[in-house]
């Protein structure tokens, strides 16, 4: 896949996830709960431009209920979550 595609598809999942989560600072709450650190919504807002980073795919996929192909395509193949 191309990477300007890739990165596109990222960061229109990035959007979805902060929507479904109720937005940057929920998104941020809820990620910082779930992982005992602290995320700021400054950060969140970064992935809105650079897509979810690799190690958030998988946190974000459980308090947000997208599938982890759908956050990060390239990381998570449709092939291999079958």
């Amino acid at each position: 896949m191309d990477t300007d595609y890739i990165l596109t598809l990222k960061v229109e999942a990035a959007k979805k996830a902060v929507s479904t989560a109720g937005g940057q600072t929920a998104l941020a709450r809820k990620l910082s709960d779930l992982l005992n650190e602290r995320i700021s919504n400054v950060r969140v807002a970064k992935w809105l431009v650079n897509g979810i980073p690799p190690r958030m795919v998988l946190p974000i996929s459980e308090i947000t209920g997208i599938n982890p192909n759908e956050l990060d395509p390239k990381l998570y193949p449709k092939h291999i979550l079958r």
